[in-house]
């Protein structure tokens, strides 16, 4: 619940697809005050690829303390795991889960009875027309719907008597071409049925524009009849005799139950979605329909196909200009020169860390990632800001309860990697929820193409510091040592400070090596290294020079006496032998040269402090 509303989330695939279910159980709960909240997919997750795995962590960003109930409609997700996981994690959080097409025992289960309503398809064609000699054109062979009305239509077969040969039956792959070429080949062998019943509308489409091709009329030579009840239909000439299911009815009953397990009811078990015949002249009958406005359908087809291209276009434009963007600040002004409408554009702020290989794989997205906020379609010019768990993502459920449209959250990512998101808040039809997913594209292209330029800066950058880093220390090797020793002068100059020019040996080293192997005497190394590394003084630089030779410039105030940086140096070689249990000591000598900055000459400087440094490691020699 958000400030008094209740909060409904459904995860849905391709919502421009279902915009007719969107759109009534949008009006079912606003009816109670409800808000529906959309956690969307671009596609089926059919093939789980990297892509998939991307598009899922959408699902990572639904706030069940928000979120009071969560429809999933798993009926059209091929990734069940996945839906199965969204389903645990309600579940954990106490929260009612409805599923559709999907049966679990402790959930709200609604499924879609299609085996009744292929049968009502196919009685109305033997029962009512008394068609014996007829064809079927299935989808994918071994598919589950495809054989399960397979099994419906040789059923009903039988309890008329009609016996099944299988020359009576095609696969179609649910693809014009293969359904083209069952049709040709029908027509072709000379063996046209008094029928043709087809999988989906979409293949009766096919069949009806294959045979009106060849002069077969529709329905005085051929009956043809479709099933999923989807609009196209009733636009063909003549219109298909279809079925589809009770969408009004099965979201009454959503909401219904829906409220009654938020009133704290147990109405967990499984609801059958009843179909309803849809029959029009493909099969004979004669059934009057309104004359649609062809006109203005074309229209509207014409110019959601001109305003997709012409988007396409700015969004082409876009990608070309925005690659190069070195910041958010850039990609957000890139950005605003595009109406994009309804959507709030989320972008991780990682996304733009230099120091983060952007190319690592990173499948990863939660509400506890601090995102910019880079675009609204209000204040195009606001500046970016941040939001996090802790401000509850206020900014998208503030729209959601003053504009009554459901929110669409859609994955961004690119390579392996989640980058943000999108929220939409467009009218529910279908050529504006079809925007969602050409917005999306754009923007992972965008964002993948700036990171391929960044990931180019980020790789030379790497190998610049690599040729000044010591490989083994991460120290600074004698080239980024003296790379880095102008910005020090510099600091040293501005600040009034003197440079302490420091020369560093380890003691014993060969003697290490030479007995105890070179895994102890780089252990030496990297704890001189590390003794540095913790030093904690604010203007310095370290850099290793040879095998057992370290270099320092520090910049120190007036009264800091060398013995002072010597002690500093030797205490934290000093903690480093209080915690090891190796059989030697390490121990290093040391050497300072102070100079002023003006005039600095750091070799004439490290040469005495290096002279400074033989004396004491002289003295130590002396001393054993």
């Amino acid at each position: 619940m958000y400030k008094g509303s209740t909060i409904i989330a459904l995860c849905v695939p391709k919502a421009y697809e279902h915009t007719e279910f969107i759109a009534e159980l949008n009006e079912s709960l606003l009816e109670y005050g409800y808000r529906l909240v959309i956690y969307h997919t671009c596609s089926d997750l059919y093939w789980n690829t990297e892509a998939d795995m991307v598009e899922k962590t959408i699902f990572d960003l639904i706030d069940y303390n928000v979120v009071d109930a969560i429809v999933i409609y798993e009926e059209y997700y091929h990734d069940k795991k996945a839906m199965q996981e969204v389903a645990a994690q309600a579940e954990l959080h106490n929260k009612p889960v409805v599923t559709i097409g999907a049966e679990y025992s402790k959930y709200i289960n609604f499924v879609l009875d299609d085996e009744h309503g292929f049968e009502l398809v196919v009685r109305h064609v033997i029962e009512k027309h008394h068609c014996a000699n007829l064809h079927f054109i299935a989808g994918f062979q071994g598919e589950y719907h495809s054989e399960n009305r397979i099994k419906v239509l040789k059923r009903i077969l039988a309890e008329n008597n009609i016996p099944f040969s299988e020359d009576m039956l095609s696969y179609g792959d649910y693809w014009f071409g293969p359904v083209q070429d069952v049709v040709n080949s029908l027509i072709g062998r000379g063996e046209l049925p008094d029928a043709i019943i087809c999988v989906n509308d979409t293949t009766a489409i096919t069949v009806c524009n294959e045979l009106q091709h060849h002069g077969i009329s529709v329905p005085r030579d051929v009956i043809v009849t479709g099933f999923d009840g989807i609009k196209e239909a009733q636009y063909c000439t003549p219109p298909i005799t279809t079925c589809h299911y009770n969408l009004p009815g099965m979201v009454r009953e959503i909401v219904r139950n829906i409220r009654l397990a938020l009133q704290g009811k147990n109405v967990n078990g499984t609801h059958s979605v009843d179909f309803v015949l849809d029959i029009f002249s493909s099969c004979g009958c004669t059934r009057e329909l309104p004359m649609p406005n062809f006109g203005l359908i074309a229209r509207e087809n014409e110019d959601a196909f001109y305003g997709y291209f012409e988007m396409e276009r700015k969004l082409y434009e876009l990608t070309e200009n925005a690659v190069a963007c070195n910041d958010a600040e850039e990609i957000a002004e890139r950005l605003r020169q595009v109406d994009f409408g309804n959507c709030i554009i989320f972008l991780k702020q990682a996304y733009f860390d230099n120091k983060i290989n952007p190319l690592v794989k990173n499948v990863k997205m939660t509400m506890d990632d601090s995102v910019c906020v880079l675009y609204t379609p209000n204040e195009k010019r606001i500046p970016l800001f941040a939001v996090s768990k802790e401000k509850d993502m206020t900014l998208y459920w503030d729209i959601l309860i003053r504009e009554e449209q459901p929110f669409v959250l859609t994955a961004l990512g690119f390579w392996s990697n989640s980058l943000g998101f999108v929220a939409s808040y467009f009218n529910i039809v279908e050529h504006q929820y079809r925007r969602i997913n050409q917005y999306t594209a754009a923007i992972n292209i965008l964002l993948g193409c700036n990171q391929n330029v960044r990931y180019i800066k980020y790789t030379a950058d790497y190998m610049e510091e690599m040729a000044k880093h010591d490989a083994m220390t991460k120290l600074y090797n004698r080239k980024g040592f003296y790379a880095a020793l102008p910005d020090l002068v510099q600091c040293a100059l501005d600040r009034d400070l003197l440079l302490a020019v420091v020369s560093i040996d380890a003691d014993n080293l060969k003697y290490v090596n030479d007995t105890l192997g070179h895994e102890n005497g780089d252990y030496i190394i990297c704890s001189v290294a590390n003794a540095l590394r913790h030093l904690d003084l604010p203007h310095a630089i370290y850099g290793r020079f040879g095998g057992d030779e370290f270099a320092a410039c520090i910049g120190v105030c007036q009264e800091v006496a060398e013995d002072q940086l010597i002690s500093m140096i030797q205490e934290r070689i000093q903690r480093i032998n209080e915690n090891h249990t190796k059989s030697f000591t390490v121990s290093v000598s040391i050497g300072v040269e102070k100079c002023a900055p003006e005039d600095f000459n750091f070799d004439y400087a490290y040469n005495q402090a290096d002279i400074k440094m033989y004396e004491d490691k002289k003295k130590k020699r002396k001393k054993t």
